[in-house]
C-alpha cells in the first residue's frame, strides 16, 4: 500500500493485532464513539470506521465526541453543531479537564463533609464526656462523707 498509493502508514496501523481488536470491538458494540479533538474534528474524524460499523448492523449508533470543548467559543461550537446537524451526524460536545476539575472538586467537598461529620462526632462526645463528668461530681457531692470515704478506698 505505501508503494502503489504512496501513503505511509505507522507501525499503529501496520499491526494486524489492533487491526483485529477494533474489528472485535465494533462487532460486539451497540455503539462506537469516536473521540476527536474539538478543534479540528473532521481532521480526526473516521468516516472509515463509522461507514464500517453501519456495514455490521444498520442498527449500530456511532457517535463523534468532541473533546476540549471548553476551548472553542460558543459561536463556534455552534457551528460545528449545525455542520454535524446538516450532515447527520450524532454528536456530543465534551470537556474532560473541565470534568476532571469537576470530579476533584467535588472529592475535596466530600473529604471537608467527612472532616466536618468527625469534628462534630468528636464535639458531640466532648459535651456527652462533660455532661457525665458533671453528673457524677453532683452524684459525688450529694453522697455522705462516709460514702466517699469508701469510694476513695475502693479506688
Amino acid at each position: 500500500m505505501e508503494e502503489t498509493e504512496k501513503v505511509r502508514l505507522t507501525p499503529f496501523e501496520k499491526n494486524l493485532e489492533i487491526w483485529k481488536q477494533l474489528w472485535r470491538t465494533c462487532e460486539l458494540a451497540d455503539c462506537v464513539a469516536q473521540i476527536v479533538d474539538a478543534r479540528d474534528p473532521m481532521f480526526y474524524r473516521c468516516e472509515d470506521l463509522e461507514r464500517y460499523v453501519k456495514e455490521l448492523d444498520k442498527g449500530k449508533e456511532c457517535v463523534m465526541v468532541l473533546n476540549k470543548a471548553d476551548l472553542l467559543h460558543e459561536e463556534l461550537r455552534s457551528a460545528w453543531a449545525d455542520t454535524f446537524d446538516e450532515m447527520g451526524v450524532k454528536y456530543l460536545f465534551w470537556s474532560a479537564k473541565a470534568a476532571t476539575e469537576k470530579i476533584e472538586q467535588d472529592a475535596i467537598l466530600e473529604k471537608r463533609r467527612k472532616a466536618l461529620a468527625r469534628l462534630e462526632a468528636e464535639e458531640k462526645a466532648r459535651i456527652e464526656a462533660e455532661e457525665t463528668a458533671r453528673r457524677e461530681a453532683e452524684e459525688w457531692a450529694e453522697c455522705p462523707a462516709e460514702a466517699r470515704a469508701r469510694e476513695a478506698k475502693e479506688k
